[in-house]
C-alpha cells in the first residue's frame, strides 16, 4: 500500500485536504482523510462509476442476467451504475438501461397496480437519459400482465405520446 500527500491546492467547498491511502498503484479504490476545518473524516471510495450487476439492489440483478439471456439482447456484458440517480445498466457498447417490474415488485402484498402503471409510464414517457426502459414482468399474474398490456396499448394508439426511450419487455406468459 501507498501513501500519498494529495496537495493543498485541492480546493472543495469545506477545503478539504486529504492523505489519501491507495489500495494498489492501479487501483481504482481509496481510502483517505479528508479534514473540513479541523475534523477529519475517513472517506472510502470504492473506485469507479460502475459495478458487477451482483451490487445492485432487489431484483436489478436478476433482471440484468434475464436481460443478458435473452435472444434478442446483443450488448454483451452489463454492468450496474453506481449511482442509484442513473439508469441501472450500462452495456458493453455504451447503451443504457433503466430497470422497472421484476419478481418481487408483482408479488409483493402490498402491490398496488394504479402506482405500478405511472411507474411503466414515466420510464417510458417520462424518464429521459437513456437508451431502453426494461420492464421485467417476471412473476406478474394474467391480470397484471392483461392491465399492464391494456396501457401499453392505450399509450402507443395516443398519437400526442412520443416514449422518450425504446421498450424492452422480459418474462414469461403473456
Amino acid at each position: 500500500m501507498s501513501v500519498k500527500l494529495i496537495p493543498d491546492r485541492i480546493r472543495a467547498p469545506l477545503a478539504f485536504r486529504a492523505l489519501c491511502l491507495i489500495d494498489g498503484p492501479h487501483s481504482p479504490r481509496y481510502t483517505y482523510y479528508a479534514f473540513a476545518g479541523n475534523a477529519p473524516i475517513l472517506v472510502h471510495n470504492a473506485g469507479g462509476e460502475y459495478c458487477n450487476i451482483s451490487e445492485l439492489k432487489g431484483d436489478e440483478p436478476s433482471t440484468a442476467a434475464r436481460l443478458m439471456a435473452s435472444k434478442e439482447y446483443s450488448g454483451g456484458q452489463l454492468r450496474g451504475f453506481r449511482d442509484t440517480n442513473n439508469p441501472d445498466f450500462i452495456d458493453a457498447r455504451g447503451r443504457t438501461y433503466d430497470a422497472v417490474g421484476g419478481p418481487s415488485a408483482w408479488t409483493n402484498p402490498n402491490y398496488n397496480e394504479g402506482k405500478m402503471i405511472r411507474s411503466i409510464w414515466k420510464h417510458i414517457y417520462a424518464k429521459s437519459g437513456f437508451n431502453y426502459t426494461v420492464l421485467d414482468m417476471t412473476g406478474a399474474s394474467s391480470a397484471q400482465i392483461d392491465a399492464v398490456f391494456s396501457s401499453l396499448d392505450s399509450w402507443a394508439a395516443n398519437p400526442a405520446m412520443k416514449p422518450l426511450n425504446k421498450l424492452i419487455i422480459l418474462g414469461g406468459g403473456y
